[in-house]
């Protein structure tokens, strides 16, 4: 019996580390695997510019200031099953809202409201996204929402281009080390045991969870670049002067 119980912790972490490798490869990348068994041509679509975006030398595309923003593209004649927008935000925008209208096999009519990507400078993941289209693909419609006196560079649209397998270590040791503190707290005798003959341990767990729980903070904040947008909004740059001025009201006065 001493035996089975010793090998119960190894038991329960190779377990639990296949179920969460098991998750990491078909739920959170799941749209990797979501073009098998479907139809559809890798393409390209053409770049040209129109009255809100003007073209570059190298074939590129920066939306004009301060204008609505749309590109369509007519006669793709073929299934639509992913997007995948290659840009680049100018240091105002941290998040682009992209809204997809679409003409497919059902409609003959812009469809307005079943498809949109939040694209966050920086992320190629996110500029990616599957879609559910009924048939063929006559026409796509692309409207960025971009703030003022922002713009975007467009370098490439694919359709029916593959997702990319991201497999993140982070988010496995995260799964896994809260696997194992539920086993631990569960199943442990030390945790067992009343507060006041298990202080040193308690301190001990305490503050090396304090320590785990900084240093992803870190790593998230340095790793993900839409922590760190360049751009301020109107209200923090109001606050920032105020500050700088030392006092702790509005320079300016909203009107009433």
């Amino acid at each position: 019996m001493e035996k089975i119980s010793s090998k119960k912790p190894q038991v329960f972490c190779l377990v639990s580390l296949i179920i969460i490798l098991l998750l990491e490869i078909f739920v959170f990348n799941g749209n990797t695997f979501y073009l098998l068994g479907k139809n559809g041509e890798v393409s390209e679509l053409p770049l040209k510019d129109n009255y809100s975006f003007t073209q570059n030398l190298n074939g590129t595309l920066t939306s004009i200031e301060n204008t609505a923003t749309t590109l369509q593209f007519d006669n793709i004649n073929q299934p639509v099953n992913t997007i995948f927008i290659d840009l680049t935000c100018s240091g105002e925008i941290s998040t682009l809202k992209t809204s997809i209208d679409f003409i497919d096999s059902t409609s003959s009519k812009y469809r307005t409201t079943n498809a949109s990507m939040a694209i966050i400078n920086g992320n190629e993941k996110s500029m990616r996204t599957t879609c559910q289209f009924s048939g063929d693909v006559k026409s796509l419609r692309l409207r960025f929402e971009i703030p003022e006196d922002a713009t975007i560079t467009i370098n490439s649209i694919k359709i029916n281009e593959r997702i990319p397998f991201y497999f993140s270590i982070m988010r496995v040791s995260l799964l896994f080390g809260i696997a194992a503190l539920a086993y631990l707290f569960i199943n442990s005798d030390m945790m067992k045991k009343p507060y006041e003959s298990s202080k040193r341990f308690t301190k001990f767990i305490t503050i090396g969870l304090t320590i785990i729980l900084i240093m992803l903070s870190l790593l998230t904040t340095v790793s993900n670049k839409n922590f760190m947008s360049n751009g301020t909004n109107q209200m923090t740059k109001e606050l920032v002067d105020a500050f700088e001025a030392g006092q702790v009201s509005l320079i300016e006065k909203p009107s009433e």
